[in-house]
Parts: structure tokens; sequence; C-alpha cells
């Protein structure tokens, strides 16, 4: 936010930006909302939540009654994987100063998800003839790169797990990188399986779907 604006948070109710609606086509967001009788302009605070970015980002931008009339609403590329938040807040300038009305309530502003990146993965086992061991071999396909921090294997002895938590928990050390990857081999008990999770499904879920090549 630009330390020049200022925030007005006692807000008239003939300020208030209300009805705000989105639909999506393709990569593109369509916005939509009720403008105050008396409002010229809106500042649009777009943030974006993406496990791909070490940082969240952030655009504003200043956005007039004029260009809403000719571009038939507010229109965002969606270039980015994650889940957007978009607060729409009524804007004017007051001698010489940049007004924002801070309003922060379920009528000016949505979250959505956005994308979604199918990683495919393979567990091979070597021979456990006259051995108490097995060489795991896991190979991993990714259409774009992730963060080690995405994603871990579950080891459990007897069978296949079935959570992140049916089994001993192991973190990835390397990132993986789009294309093919191939992990460094491991060795696990005889009766050991493994299997590939995402660390917090509910963070990540909606950007990965894992798949068994």
């Amino acid at each position: 936010m630009d330390r020049n604006w200022t925030y007005v948070t006692d807000i008239p109710d003939n300020y208030h930006i209300t009805d705000l609606k989105h639909y999506i086509q393709e990569n593109q967001c369509t916005l939509t909302w009720k403008w105050p009788e008396n409002i010229q302009y809106v500042l649009m605070v777009c943030t974006v939540d993406s496990p791909l970015e070490e940082e969240q980002q952030q655009e504003s931008k200043v956005y007039t009654r004029e260009e809403y009339k000719a571009n038939k609403g507010y229109k965002i590329q969606l270039h980015n994987m994650g889940r957007y938040h978009i607060r729409v807040c009524a804007y004017r300038h007051i001698d010489a100063q940049k007004c924002v009305y801070d309003q922060q309530d379920d009528r000016n502003s949505i979250a959505f998800n956005w994308g979604k990146s199918i990683v495919k993965y393979a567990i091979k086992y070597g021979s456990t003839f006259l051995k108490k061991t097995k060489t795991t071999k896991i190979e991993l396909y990714s259409e774009m790169f992730i963060t080690k921090e995405i994603l871990c294997y579950v080891k459990k002895e007897g069978s296949i797990p079935a959570s992140i938590d049916d089994g001993i928990s192991y973190p990835f050390i390397h990132d993986i990188l789009p294309g093919m990857n191939k992990l460094p081999e491991i060795e696990i008990g005889k009766q050991d399986q493994i299997r590939i999770f995402l660390n917090d499904s509910k963070k990540y879920g909606h950007i990965f779907t894992l798949v068994p090549m």
C-alpha cells in the first residue's frame, strides 16, 4: 500500500462498495460491483498466496468509473496458481489528500482459488532376495517447479500408507523441477512400503493433484 494515502475507517454508508462478483473464463477474471453514486474512483487491491512464491504478491491500482464502463468491469489476468484475495475500496481526492475508504467486509471483497497442476509419481522397489532391506527409487513428473517443502514421502511397514499420518513422514531434500525428476535411491525395510503426499493438503490441495504413473 502507498504510505502517502490516508485510510479512512469510519466510512459513510453511501461510500460502501457492494455486490462484488466475479467470473472466470480461461485465465481471465472479470469483476463487477455496485458503485456508490458519488464515487468516481476505487482502489483495487489484489493479493495472491502461492506456494510457488516465497513472498505474498500484492498489487494495488486506482480504477475509474469510466474505465469500468468501457471495460464492462475490471479484468485480471490470472498468471499464478494460488489463492486470490481481491478487495475494492472507494477512493477520493480531498484537499490534495488521497483518501481510501478502508472497507473490510464480504460486500467488497472476494477470494477464490485458480489453477491446478498434476504431479505424477512412480515408486520402484529393488530385489529383497537374501536381504533385510530393499533399494527404493522415486520418480516424479511435474508440470512446474515445486519447492521441497510441499511434498513428503511416508513409510509404513506391511502396507501402503493411507494418509500422511499413517506411518513415518520424511521430507524431500531437493526441489522438484519441471519435467522428470529422479530422486536419490533410499534403503528401506524389506516389508516397508512408501507413498508420496502433500505436506499440507489444506494449503496445497487446490493447487496440486498427485497421480501414480
